[in-house]
């Protein structure tokens, strides 16, 4: 599970659970970890659970990520966490999506959407919702935003419209339990998690630890709605540098026929 427990919410910093997180999910503890990193385990420890006094500096937190982190996909987050601006201006980002994105993102032909850290969906062209039928549009006054990674976990049309559907699901639970934390509320994380632990695929998607080959070169096979035929789709993600948003653009344009 990857919410923190209600007793820890409030006192344990974003990243001194994310850090704890991290090293467990790879199997990791704080004695091996200290030798890899060459600092003292009560280091690591403090950083752990008194994240809010005691952080590392640049040098120590790149030595900690050599020593946790085998994969470079992952580094940015911890960099992002251990900056107190970047947060900041992450929660002061407005929700509501521009008219003009919304056509930016209506001229694009293949599917497109815009979604956050933890995949909830804030637009998509027509294209999209094609490609993934049953999947909730979002409305105005939703308390909460329809979520892709739920529709993969759960909805019984998934593994349907994607051939590649049990690989991609453990890649994205991945994805969410990285990049989530510090970035989406954690009773949204919550929400989340507790639809994705209903899912018969939970227990085994949840000990995926995605490479940089499986983050940098992602494809979907997806169920072509007029053909009915699989097609492979490149996953481009897009992050805003000016405005800064909550949402990333996923695109989905063709790569060759499956």
């Amino acid at each position: 599970m990857i919410q923190k427990p209600d007793d820890e919410s409030s006192r344990v910093p974003d990243l001194a659970f994310w850090m704890r997180y991290q090293r467990e999910a790879e199997g990791l503890s704080r004695e091996t970890l200290a030798a890899r990193a060459k600092v003292s385990k009560h280091l690591l420890y403090l950083w752990e659970q008194k994240g809010k006094t005691h952080k590392p500096s640049d040098q120590t937190l790149l030595a900690w990520l050599k020593g946790t982190l085998g994969e470079m996909w992952r580094w940015p987050k911890a960099v992002d966490l251990v900056n107190p601006i970047l947060s900041d201006l992450r929660w002061a980002l407005p929700t509501e999506v521009t008219p003009d994105e919304k056509l930016q993102v209506d001229r694009v032909l293949d599917p497109m959407a815009l979604h956050d850290a933890a995949f909830d969906l804030y637009y998509a062209n027509e294209a999209w919702w094609r490609v993934w039928p049953g999947l909730r549009r979002p409305t105005p006054d939703q308390h909460r935003r329809p979520n892709l990674l739920e529709y993969i976990a759960t909805h019984p049309m998934a593994e349907e419209v994607c051939r590649n559907h049990d690989h991609r699901g453990g890649v994205m639970v991945d994805a969410f339990r990285t990049v989530a934390p510090g970035r989406i509320s954690w009773e949204r994380i919550k929400e989340i998690d507790s639809v994705l632990q209903g899912s018969k695929n939970y227990q085994r998607w949840s000990k995926v630890r995605a490479t940089d080959a499986e983050i940098n070169d992602q494809t979907l096979i997806l169920r072509n709605p007029d053909t009915m035929q699989f097609e492979e789709r490149k996953v481009v993600a897009v992050t805003p540098k000016y405005p800064p948003r909550r949402w990333d653009y996923l695109w989905l344009p063709l790569t060759s026929p499956s």
